[in-house]
Formats: C-alpha cells, sequence, structure tokens
C-alpha cells in the first residue's frame, strides 16, 4: 500500500487510513547513534474499545498484534479464539 501521493512509508499510508477510521496512532522512534539509524513503530488503538488490544506497525512492514484471548476456564476477558482464527484465515487466504 504506498502512500496516495507516491512518497512515504507503507506504515504512514496505513496509520493515515487508521486515524482516519477513528483509531488512535502512538508513534515512537528509537536512534542508533551508531549506525546512524532511526527505526520507528506506530502503535494502534481504538479508543472506544481498548480491550481489543494494540497493533503495532514497523518501520520495517511487519506488523504485531497483542491481544489476549478468552478463557472462560480461568474467567478471563478477551477475543473469542475463533474470532481471531477468522481473523488470521482471512488475512492469509
Amino acid at each position: 500500500m504506498p502512500a496516495p501521493d507516491g512518497d512515504g512509508t507503507v506504515c504512514g499510508a496505513a496509520c493515515r487510513i487508521l486515524a482516519d477510521r477513528g483509531l488512535r496512532i502512538k508513534l515512537t522512534s528509537r536512534v542508533d547513534q551508531f549506525w546512524y539509524e532511526v527505526f520507528s513503530v506506530a502503535a494502534v488503538t481504538n479508543p472506544i474499545r481498548p480491550d481489543r488490544g494494540t497493533a503495532r506497525i514497523f518501520d520495517d512492514n511487519s506488523i504485531q498484534w497483542t491481544r489476549d484471548l478468552a478463557d472462560p476456564v480461568r474467567n478471563r476477558d478477551g477475543l473469542d479464539p475463533r474470532e481471531v482464527v477468522g481473523i488470521i484465515a482471512r488475512a492469509l487466504d
């Protein structure tokens, strides 16, 4: 997904689309003074549904989604594992 004007990054374009949908984006960067590089990550959350977890989009275009699964045995709320399987299947199909 290139940026709309052809410049920018996939992470930047994704964050613009997600922010336009009402999701919260928190950008953080780390500077490596030895190798003179900058590394960035965007943490994406839903301010209305923080229980949905946090998706992190890294500047290498990788994605990490952190969220607990429901565990009725331990009386823990979370996403239904079937819902997560559906999300993964749609993404990889």
